[in-house]
């Protein structure tokens, strides 16, 4: 449990740990990830909507439709289900109901005096057409919410995939069919415990195969448009050149020590400076060295700081302009700058450009206050509602 796992740490890494678990489990909650929507325990989406009317008890009596929505469990409390109790429903509060839920999810519409609440409370009612699909699909069982959703949303993800999946079918009919009727034998087996819980739609199929995207080999797509990562982290030289080859239109961010820019320079450095020498004209330096790999700048005077940043800027502009261009870049998983070794200032100046400009979370910046702040000015999270997590996790039925 969480606070067994806290209880020693300090204040700030109390808040540090609480907001890194946050911020995963709301990227999970994001992607429609079903064990993250239906088995955690802390954070299921329907323990949320439970927390969310403990702390707003004035939604009750405004919104009538939530008296009717309420926390189940198993059993054993490991799935957590949204139950829905109106057994009388009629086409007026069916219109009722769904009106309520649009309002909900509908930013403008004030449901707290809290601007952040506010938004938390819209965030999440906006999920609840997806995640109530994913929780029964259209079987007409307790948990079914399809009477009173707004699907449009889910009407336009299934437009857009049903093409995609007519496309895989006529390209490679044999392969998609098979691992259809895996997955679908898979999710309705007997031995499938959560099968009238919630509905598991992540798939293997690989409803793309037509599409030139899912050629690409060393890279991977983002939220983001044209914004792909990769994970060198044990890649050689030759891969580095071959991934670089087979990507030829994307611009590859990779770090370099300043000294391997010098056009003289014969020294050979590893690593991410394979894509230096790549035969692709398009991948861009961004500096973390000096004189050396991984010697991330330590013995660099505070004086010379702004000149590094100057660098930094160049590079990022000439990553922004390629965005502009509609033409793609790649940034690495593994990261840039190692946050033991490089001077803070210098870490934390490039992670927060990086996370401005492109929306990447370089590995080890949450480590650091300066970065956090910036964070959550995006996703925020306040003082308050760390405490609430950490009492409610222990007992997802408490009540207050």
């Amino acid at each position: 449990m969480l606070l067994d796992e806290i209880k020693d740490l300090s204040k700030e890494k109390k808040a540090r740990y609480v907001y890194e678990k946050f911020i995963a489990e709301r990227a999970l909650e994001n992607l429609l990830n079903p064990h993250q929507l239906f088995e955690n325990k802390e954070s299921a989406y329907a323990v949320k909507l439970n927390n969310i009317l403990l702390k707003n008890k004035n939604l009750k009596s405004e919104y009538e439709v939530l008296n009717w929505l309420t926390l189940d469990s198993n059993s054993k409390n490991t799935v957590f289900n949204i139950f829905f109790g109106d057994k009388d429903l009629t086409s007026t509060t069916s219109n009722l109901y769904r009106k309520n839920l649009k309002d909900l999810a509908d930013i403008t519409v004030i449901k707290s005096s809290d601007p952040q609440e506010n938004l938390e409370i819209s965030e999440f009612f906006r999920l609840l057409p997806l995640v109530g699909f994913m929780q029964t699909g259209f079987n007409n069982t307790k948990y079914n919410l399809m009477k009173v959703l707004d699907m449009s949303d889910f009407l336009s993800i299934m437009t857009q995939e049903s093409k995609k999946f007519i496309n895989a079918l006529e390209s490679n009919p044999e392969t998609v069919m098979n691992e259809y009727m895996d997955s679908f034998i898979t999710v309705n087996s007997s031995y499938n415990y959560t099968k009238n819980n919630f509905k598991d739609y992540l798939s293997k199929l690989k409803l793309e195969v037509v599409d030139e995207e899912t050629k690409r080999v060393g890279v991977n797509t983002t939220a983001r448009e044209n914004i792909y990562e990769f994970n060198d982290s044990k890649w050689n030289n030759d891969k580095y050149k071959t991934v670089s080859k087979d990507n030829s239109d994307i611009a590859m961010v990779y770090s370099i020590p300043i000294l391997g820019l010098k056009e003289d320079t014969l020294k050979v450095f590893g690593g991410q400076s394979a894509l230096h020498y790549a035969d692709s004209a398009g991948n861009i330096s961004l500096p973390t060295d000096m004189l050396k790999k991984n010697d991330n700048m330590q013995d660099l005077t505070p004086d010379k700081f702004n000149s590094i940043k100057s660098l930094w800027e160049r590079r990022i502009d000439e990553m922004k302009a390629r965005l502009e261009q509609n033409l793609p870049i790649a940034f690495s998983t593994v990261g840039y700058g190692d946050p033991k070794l490089m001077p803070e200032e210098l870490f934390v100046y490039l992670s927060k450009r990086l996370y401005e400009e492109f929306g990447y979370l370089n590995p080890g910046s949450l480590e650091f206050d300066s970065f956090n702040e910036l964070v959550k000015s995006v996703e925020p999270i306040t003082d308050e509602e760390i405490e609430i997590m950490m009492e409610l996790e222990e007992d997802p039925f408490k009540c207050k």
